[in-house]
């Protein structure tokens, strides 16, 4: 993504990085440190397209979802914290798969594709 706003910047397209948009009309838009107008604008949202264009979100059916690989109670009084990483999960980051690939096929090598 740098070198396409860099060569973006170049064309001549302004940027209004860690600036949260609370809005978007046409013709302007509405963020934390203010109201833009331009004749175009691109708003990269990212997952919260649903908070900030919630009529579109609609429109296209869709909904945020949390992923839920892990969810029981555990038997015996026994408590399992959660974990960001562990195991062969790691291995469908590009990444942390070659390190960890390593690691499984010396010592669990069970675990490996």
């Amino acid at each position: 993504m740098p070198a396409v706003a860099t060569w973006l910047a170049g064309q001549g397209v302004g940027f209004h990085w860690r600036t949260a948009v609370t809005g978007v009309e046409p013709g302007l838009v509405r963020t934390t440190r203010g109201v833009f107008d331009a004749d175009a604008t691109v708003v990269a949202v990212g997952h919260d397209v649903d908070r900030l264009l919630p009529d579109l979100a609609d429109e296209a059916g869709l909904r945020r979802c949390r992923l839920r690989m892990f969810e029981v109670a555990p038997p015996g009084g026994h408590t399992i914290d959660p974990a960001v990483l562990s195991g062969t999960s790691m291995l469908r980051y590009p990444g942390l798969a070659p390190t960890v690939l390593d690691h499984l096929s010396v010592g669990r090598p069970e675990h490996t594709p």
